[in-house]
């Protein structure tokens, strides 16, 4: 289901670089199986490699520049970061009016962009992979909720990371669309109706992250979930966490769906992954600019 050509051509495509104290910001594209191009940052630390390195996902309402933040700080402490627009807000992949067509159609196109996110994901880890400055053996991945819920099906086919950390996703897309009581997707429920909606969950069912993220192993996994989230139910979360395979850490944040107003969730996991994939010791000044970093990275 999220196979792929992996002898595919990245093709990757650099448009002029960013340099800054310390690191570099490099403005790229490569190619993906499932048509298109994926535009990404990818943020390099200057100095003797090959560092560590992270992949990050955003979540539905943001971009490729969501975590640049931290992902900058980060390059102070050797860490590449490879940050991805997903195929929701990539200009020929948007949703378009599907009035009129036939539900399965507008299932399975949603299905379609689900795949393609997790497919490119794995490019991406391709591309980190290929890059002299990267150590293979030391990749990680953040997402957060479209790429925490999408975390966990890459989690369970992609063998090569080796610690994620999932920030407020779901278990299953379709058994979200089935039960939760957020108002845009009852409101999803009462314009299908009964019958179409369970024709719509028998498409995306299959993609469902509670049986991938059980096959985990031995990747590392922390989920990080909100007191207040607007989306993600405490049982939703709970299910989440429950499924995924050892080894495993969560955590609560007194915060909505977007971690706002604490920087507790973006300090802990980076100490976190520090711990798993070898960081350089993070000094009290990396600390200090993590701590006051803006809300729009959790």
């Amino acid at each position: 289901m999220f196979e792929y050509d992996a002898s595919a051509d990245l093709d990757p495509q650099y448009a002029p670089s960013e340099e800054f104290p310390g690191y570099t910001v490099r403005d790229l594209s490569y190619a993906s199986p499932l048509g298109g191009r994926v535009p990404a940052f990818l943020v390099v630390p200057r100095g003797e490699g090959p560092f560590p390195a992270l992949l990050y996902m955003h979540h539905g309402f943001g971009n490729r520049r969501t975590f640049r933040p931290e992902a900058e700080v980060l390059a102070g402490a050797g860490v590449v970061s490879l940050l991805l627009d997903s195929p929701f807000v990539r200009p020929e992949f948007r949703r378009s009016d599907r009035t009129g067509q036939p539900v399965e159609a507008v299932a399975a196109a949603e299905a379609a962009l689900y795949r393609q996110l997790v497919v490119d994901c794995r490019r991406g880890v391709d591309l980190l992979a290929s890059l002299p400055e990267v150590d293979a053996e030391r990749i990680g991945y953040v997402g957060h909720s479209l790429g925490a819920t999408w975390g966990g099906p890459l989690a369970g086919v992609e063998r090569r990371l080796r610690a994620l950390v999932l920030m407020a996703g779901y278990p299953s897309i379709a058994d979200a669309y089935r039960s939760n009581p957020h108002p845009v997707i009852a409101a999803l429920r009462s314009r299908l109706g009964p019958e179409d909606l369970e024709t719509y969950l028998a498409v995306l069912a299959p993609l469902a992250g509670e049986p991938q993220v059980a096959r985990a192993a031995p990747a590392a996994l922390f989920f990080q979930f909100a007191l207040r989230d607007e989306f993600i139910t405490r049982q939703e979360a709970e299910r989440y966490y429950a499924a995924a395979s050892q080894p495993k850490d969560v955590a609560w944040y007194d915060t909505d769906h977007l971690f706002t107003g604490t920087a507790a969730p973006r300090l802990d996991r980076v100490t976190w992954l520090a711990a798993r994939l070898g960081f350089a010791p993070l000094s009290q000044a990396t600390l200090r600019q993590l701590q006051t970093l803006a809300d729009s990275s959790g």
